[in-house]
């Protein structure tokens, strides 16, 4: 049996040659940006998963990105892959992903399981845009109500 055991989404990911160890460098957890769209150059998405019992096991995934209003687009989708050793990772550049409104975005990983595709994880983004000017802020919000000048 082959079992997910974590995702994350970072910048980069960094495996030692030596000792295979991997470093998920800068998690990320959200952006904040001053203008949308925005294109992100640099994240990566890895996951580990755990093989339980000798035999080998066939793995087929699915890295789909779900926008805030709710479309889901498939990113990579693997052939079938042959996991022979206990721990299987998998690391994806997700390099040039654009983001076209602020909200939460969805990365979901589903695996193929008796030909149906099963989620395994997901991982909320949330895309904020902040503004340097405070009346725009202020009317996005609809919290202050900014009076007109009499000009």
């Amino acid at each position: 049996m082959l079992k997910h055991i974590y995702s994350v989404l970072c910048e980069r990911i960094s495996t030692d040659e030596n000792t295979h160890l991997v470093s998920y460098l800068s998690c990320v957890e959200g952006l904040t940006t001053t203008k949308l769209p925005v294109r992100l150059q640099n994240l990566a998405f890895g996951s580990r998963w755990h093989k339980y019992g000798e035999s080998e096991e066939i793995l087929k995934f699915r890295l789909s990105l779900v926008s805030t209003t709710g479309e889901e687009k498939v990113l990579i989708e693997s052939e079938e892959l042959t996991v022979r050793s206990d721990n299987h990772r998998i690391n994806i550049a997700l390099e040039g992903l654009l983001f076209e409104q602020a909200g939460i975005y969805t990365f979901r990983l589903r695996k193929q399981e008796n030909g149906k595709w099963v989620v395994v994880h997901e991982i909320p983004l949330k895309v904020e845009l902040k503004s340097s000017d405070m009346k725009k802020e202020l009317i996005k919000h609809k919290s202050v109500k900014i009076p007109q000048s009499s000009n």
